[in-house]
């Protein structure tokens, strides 16, 4: 069995491939090999680097939480132009400080506390493995991952006009209504939750990204190759920065919340012993 890249094995793959193994459905081969590719992450760092530096002297905090990303992200980020803070970049799989999960609190505070402390312009955290990064503004608010994805292609779409997007069917709805991503003519398709279903469906569809709840975000040529890359995610928000160079992370944040409404659309329901009151957001 095989997936073509970028795609992932999903449930219908794993439970064929289940039963491959359990009912030894298959023909043992010779002639299988192992190549050892040299230089590798100089490689990897090398292809994201490859491109024009920022023209606005960006300050970033960049938290790995002691997991993979902090052996790529801190030269990456400095190479494209910015001035990095590393926090919590050294290898260290006993994770001694919390957990490099970007959805986990701990991570975030600590972020959080470091941009304050240093002024920075944006803070960015990846997880254990690299593949998602979260955001924290500049005045250490931490940005939901979906509405990270709605500013993402907002700026996508200015540059891309018709531009297909899609999101987990968790996000905010904003995706669909934001007037911004209407006068650009984008288009979003709402899918099931999961990375396997997001991936795929944003291949399908040949989209320029897709954006899953959880943080990974799946971006296609120009902008990356299928795959989710924390780093590809920290070079987009880095590249929205450069082309806003007025605007901060922070007010950029502001004015989507006041261009769709997010802070002002609270509705109280309330019950019928009229004391009881329930508040959705949107």
């Amino acid at each position: 069995m095989g997936a073509n890249r970028p795609l992932t094995f999903g449930p219908d793959e794993m439970t064929a491939l289940k039963d491959i193994v359990l009912n030894a459905r298959f023909a043992l081969r010779a002639g299988g090999a192992f190549e050892f590719v040299e230089n590798f992450p100089a490689r990897y760092i090398a292809d994201l680097t490859n491109r024009p530096k920022l023209k606005r002297r960006l300050k970033v905090v960049c938290a790995c939480g002691n997991g993979t990303a902090g052996a790529f992200s801190p030269q990456v980020l400095q190479a494209i132009g910015c001035e990095v803070v590393p926090l919590d970049c050294e290898l260290d799989y006993t994770f001694p400080r919390y957990n490099p999960n970007t959805e986990d609190l701990k991570m975030l505070h600590a972020l959080a506390q470091e941009v304050r402390r240093t002024g920075a312009d944006v803070g960015l955290a990846f997880d254990g493995d690299g593949d998602r990064c979260g955001v924290v503004d500049n005045t250490g608010e931490e940005i939901f991952a979906d509405k990270v994805g709605v500013m993402l292609a907002r700026d996508f779409s200015a540059q891309h006009r018709g531009a297909v997007f899609v999101a987990d069917v968790k996000s905010t709805g904003l995706f669909m209504t934001d007037p911004v991503l209407q006068q650009n003519g984008a288009r979003t398709d709402y899918w099931k939750t999961g990375h396997s279903y997001m991936k795929r469906r944003t291949h399908e569809l040949g989209a320029l990204a897709g954006f899953e709840k959880s943080g990974h975000f799946f971006f296609n040529k120009p902008v990356g190759r299928g795959y989710d890359d924390g780093l590809i995610s920290a070079l987009a928000i880095c590249d929205m920065l450069d082309r806003n160079p007025g605007k901060s992370m922070g007010r950029s944040q502001e004015r989507a919340a006041q261009d769709l409404g997010l802070a002002d659309h609270v509705a109280a329901l309330r019950g019928r012993d009229q004391n009881t009151a329930w508040w959705i957001r949107w």
